[in-house]
């Protein structure tokens, strides 16, 4: 299903080579570190890849989205990574199941992305990315 869905994305030739290699890779990362209180509260992580509705996403505009992503992050102990490479978007949430559940949410509604498909929704038992800011 995943390697799919990056073909999809990307083209049948993005399976057999690195994007590193032949794609203009942009990836930010757009979270913030949760407060590490040694708490064992759950957590989900939902992974997810869609395609930017506006093709040539510029600088200003990606550093907006992450402006505006990283205060949501942290407002929210949200922790992840994003990933943008030729007009496709593929990130990983993490955090409360609830908060995590309501950004799908706001993201799924989001008039920047289309073609939204979910790569990975499971249960935490730890943060994947929690030190990512």
């Amino acid at each position: 299903f995943f390697d799919w869905n990056l073909m999809q994305m990307f083209g049948p030739r993005a399976l057999r080579r690195p994007l590193m290699n032949h794609h203009k890779v942009l990836v930010r990362r757009a979270v913030h570190s949760a407060t590490q209180d040694g708490s064992s509260q759950p957590l989900l992580n939902w992974v997810y890849a869609s395609k930017a509705t506006k093709k040539d996403i510029s600088d200003e505009d990606m550093e907006r989205l992450l402006t505006q992503a990283r205060k949501n992050n942290h407002r929210d102990h949200i922790t992840g990574l994003l990933l943008y490479v030729n007009g496709a978007f593929i990130q990983a949430i993490e955090g409360d199941p609830t908060t995590v559940q309501d950004t799908k949410r706001r993201i799924m509604k989001d008039p920047r992305h289309t073609d939204i498909v979910t790569l990975h929704e499971a249960p935490l038992t730890q943060r994947n990315f929690p030190h990512w800011e």
